[in-house]
């Protein structure tokens, strides 16, 4: 009998281990492994005008809808730098900027300023092209409607018209029909 209790507590204290240590060691890790994105359409606008409004610059001054110099076209992307699908789109973005040469781009968020700076720096350190913009009052749900989801990606023309929507994150390759110099 004391036989077999230290049988069963070899088992239990060695074996087992041993066994679940190797288990572990062939276990294949799929963190890293990029998963399929759902990408979301782009739609078309409804052809209202670009809204006022009055966000702050990373360096604290005011930034209005006035500031907004049209020789092209504009994308306002309302964001949260800790949403994997904003982090996801900035990156496709930022890795295909070449093809945002007409259009400028405008990354608002209601976060602080120390993480909105984080993220642009991530994607988007030194392109011209690209404003960040905090708003810490939250006026964009009142000034842009429809916001429901990070990200949102409003694009208007050189008109000050909007002319696609996304809610959700898009591709660049949804985003070319929109963007593209005209």
């Amino acid at each position: 009998m004391l036989l077999k209790k230290l049988f069963i507590l070899f088992c239990t204290f060695v074996i087992t281990p041993i066994y679940a240590q190797t288990q572990h060691v062939n276990h294949v890790h799929t963190d890293n492994i990029a998963k399929p994105v759902h990408y979301v359409d782009v739609i078309n606008g409804d052809n209202s005008p670009l809204p006022e409004f009055s966000f702050m610059t990373m360096d604290g001054k005011p930034f209005t809808n006035k500031d907004i110099k049209f020789k092209h076209k504009a994308l306002i992307i309302y964001f949260d730098p800790g949403c994997n699908h904003c982090q996801h789109q900035a990156e496709e973005m930022s890795l295909a900027i070449n093809q945002f040469n007409f259009t400028k781009l405008f990354f608002v968020s209601i976060s602080a300023t120390e993480e909105i700076i984080k993220f642009q720096k991530k994607y988007f350190n030194g392109t011209k092209n690209v404003t960040f913009l905090q708003d810490a009052e939250r006026k964009i749900f009142y000034t842009f409607k429809n916001l429901t989801t990070t990200p949102t990606t409003i694009i208007y023309n050189k008109s000050l018209q909007q002319i696609g929507i996304a809610h959700g994150q898009t591709s660049v390759e949804k985003l070319a029909p929109f963007i593209k110099k005209n």
